[in-house]
């Protein structure tokens, strides 16, 4: 019985780490592949300032009922 738990515990950490190493990995190269910033990191000379305004919206009683 503790030799399968301790395969049990050894087998899943090995096929999760491949698992997500394999997922994170492919998802890296493709994003360096087709040069995506998708964190918006680069930084732009021209610019003065990085901030984005946001759509603002009508305060009401339901908006603030449901504030999460």
């Amino acid at each position: 019985m503790l030799f399968a738990q301790k395969l049990g515990k050894i087998n899943s950490i090995l096929l999760l780490s491949i698992v997500y190493f394999v997922i994170i990995g492919i998802m890296s190269l493709v994003v360096r592949i087709l040069r995506k910033d998708l964190l918006h990191k680069k930084i732009d000379p021209v610019r003065t300032s990085y901030w984005q305004n946001r759509p603002s919206s009508e305060p009401t009683l339901e908006r603030h009922k449901f504030q999460f």
